[in-house]
């Protein structure tokens, strides 16, 4: 199967340790901290790359020393996987067992049974086949050190905490134990040589990869670890060299065929996709510039791993399929959408999804997995609920294996939460914005198309006789414009986490208040909306008048085009009035049901005394505009309630 030269979104594996770089000093650096030391914490962002260094840079490291040296290393990579409930799921302690026999088949191969006689003695000593017992049995057979290495293991804080109390006990037993007591008791009845290598010391060591965000959930192994958290290595993002040798040393491998030489470093799988590539300095310095750049906070920060993948795999597919001259990437090939490209992505992503599926997990993705603060227009990820999703869009189609789909596709990544289920996320911050982005897109695509299937011959017949109407409605009437309105309802239902614990309304109420407040109040072709709350605390019922709004519902391009010959802005003319009646009222001791009324108009003119008379229909459906105002509405509202009401779980 054809070698890519870039992996994408996956980690690099052991197999891709020729293509792996702008890591070599993390590698060397790590490796060093773990000769010195028995436990170490490797942590970092996610998408910084943790999988990729241990798969592609330190295995490959160790395994090179250990070819050269007496001392021979053994890596065990331990993955968990989240706890899938009772059953359907290894304890830590069995995973690392199966880890290691997976191991010890793949080093010794036919030699398995060599284990089970040197270590038959053990047998007779205890009936305990603890971590320590296998791996013991292990060291007598191939005379090796162990390194355990726990990939992603933030997983492990999903299992009952009684697995993880045995899991950190036989670990401390194995790392720091020279000879159990059960094993101790009985070790003066052997003979002399089997006495000699129980008492051999058994070399285990530990390191932990953990995303930065969890490294507290470390604390509660300190019991048993105490070292757990003294020897820690950061990973950072990539600097621009090391993000500029990731970039350009993969697309520069010459193709050399496999040989018998010792010196397998330069024996490249001939095997690639495609033939050698270079970068322009000019394209490097435009690539390293947008990778470096902070959306967020406008300033510098490390560059993820993460995302130079995504942008060089896309570049490498344009090279296979012709598209750059000379197989020399310059500005011009890219430049112009290097921003569609991450958004190429999360698209590619859906396209793998089966159809009927495609436009319910966009829905869910968008509307639900993603906060957009209205203040600051920062935007998130957010960690919800597989129940709350599955009940939010089971009209549309969404199932627990949709969710499974969705994660296998590695749109999202899931973690249990605190009430024994699971909650679903984004799988990395870097798609938030392509997300979005792709979001308004089709948004804007699907009312410009909606708009243009309702516009007939009439419709067009009437704007063209309203070049008659303007002066007659500014002549005898002092006005020009449309008007419309229309009402729709809507209602949440939000509980508080503990179901046994009381839901107060009054923050909720408050908070609500906040938001609305927060909403409306920007200055808007310079004027600021006018707010006049009416608070009913007996009903426990918000009653908000929202009047002078500029283009907050309808957006309507035709009667802008047709009005833009006297230089108004379309955006300045829309006037709008929102009336929002929001009722607060218990269901349960945990619960409170908000039902919301709202009640909005809209007329457009050039002046402030917008009558009846005299108007022209200009604009769409406003109910069509209306309904899809109400749906972001109610979805950033429900957002907003659970980001500031931390205790509550939303339905």
């Amino acid at each position: 199967m054809p070698k890519k030269r870039y992996p994408g979104i996956r980690p690099f594996e052991t197999a891709d340790k020729d293509l792996f770089f702008g890591r070599s000093r993390d590698v060397q650096d790590l490796s060093i901290l773990i000769g010195v030391e028995k436990l170490v914490v490797l942590f970092g962002k996610s998408g910084y790359g943790k999988s990729s260094l241990i798969n592609a840079g330190l295995i490959p490291l160790l395994t090179a020393y250990s070819n050269q040296e007496p001392e021979t290393i053994r890596p065990i990579v331990v993955r968990f996987g989240s706890y899938l409930g009772e059953g359907r799921s290894n304890s830590p302690v069995i995973a690392t067992l199966t880890a290691h026999t997976i191991g010890k088949t793949s080093t010794l191969g036919n030699n398995t049974e060599i284990i089970v006689k040197a270590g038959d003695f053990l047998d007779a000593l205890t009936k305990e086949r603890s971590l320590w017992y296998h791996f013991k049995r292990r060291q007598i057979a191939e005379k090796v050190h162990f390194l355990l290495i726990f990939d992603q293991f933030e997983e492990f804080f999903t299992y009952p905490s009684t697995q993880q109390d045995a899991f950190k006990t036989e670990l401390a037993e194995l790392l720091y134990v020279k000879l159990p007591q059960s094993f101790r008791e009985n070790a003066v009845r052997l003979p002399r040589e089997q006495r000699e290598l129980l008492s051999q010391p058994l070399e285990v060591k530990a390191l932990f990869a953990i995303r930065s965000d969890r490294i507290s959930q470390l604390d509660s192994l300190k019991d048993k670890l105490p070292d757990i958290l003294h020897k820690r290595f950061e990973l950072k993002g990539l600097s621009r060299e090391q993000a500029q040798e990731a970039i350009e040393k993969p697309a520069s491998l010459t193709l050399i065929a496999k040989t018998n030489s010792s010196n397998s470093d330069t024996n490249i799988d001939p095997d690639f996709d495609c033939p050698p590539f270079t970068y322009s300095l000019e394209s490097l310095s435009l690539i390293l510039d947008k990778l470096n750049e902070s959306k967020t906070h406008n300033r510098q920060k490390g560059i993820e791993g993460f995302q130079v993948q995504i942008l060089c795999e896309y570049l490498e597919g344009e090279v296979v399929a012709g598209r750059i001259p000379g197989n020399h990437i310059k500005p011009k090939h890219f430049s112009d959408k290097i921003n569609d490209i991450y958004e190429g992505y999360y698209q590619r992503l859906l396209n793998k999804l089966l159809p009927k599926t495609v436009k319910a997990a966009q829905s869910l993705i968008e509307e639900s997995l993603i906060f957009t603060d209205d203040q600051t227009g920062e935007s998130r990820r957010l960690s919800v609920d597989a129940d709350v999703l599955i009940q939010r869009y089971s009209i549309s189609g969404i199932t627990q294996e949709t969710l499974n789909e969705l994660e296998n596709t590695f749109l999202l990544r899931r973690e249990i939460n605190s009430v024994g289920s699971y909650n679903y996320e984004l799988s990395h911050d870097s798609l938030v914005l392509p997300v979005l982005s792709l979001k308004n897109k089709r948004e804007a695509t699907e009312i410009g198309a909606s708009k243009r299937k309702k516009m007939s011959f009439v419709y067009i017949f009437v704007s063209l006789l309203s070049l008659i109407f303007i002066p007659i409605g500014y002549i005898y009437n002092g006005t020009l414009g449309s008007y419309g309105d229309g009402t729709i309802s809507s209602e949440i239902t939000i509980k508080h986490r503990d179901l046994f614990m009381r839901l107060d309304i009054d923050p909720v109420i408050s908070k609500t208040q906040k938001y609305i407040q927060n909403k409306y109040s920007n200055l808007r072709c310079g004027e600021k909306p006018s707010i006049v709350f009416i608070l009913d605390e007996a009903s426990r019922t918000i009653e908000a008048d929202i009047s002078n709004i500029k283009l907050e519902i309808i957006n309507d391009p035709y009667s802008c085009r047709l009005f833009s010959f006297i230089n108004e802005e379309c955006k300045c003319y829309k006037k709008e009035k929102i009336k929002i009646m929001i009722s607060f009222s218990p269901e349960s001791k945990g619960e409170i049901r908000i039902r919301l009324l709202f009640n909005a108009k809209y007329a457009s003119g050039l002046y402030d005394n917008v009558r009846n008379s005299a108007y022209l229909e200009l604009g769409a459906e406003y109910d069509d505009y209306l309904q899809i105002y109400v749906s972001r509405f109610v979805n950033d509202y429900r957002k907003f309630l659970t980001n500031q009401l931390p205790y509550l779980n939303e339905i």
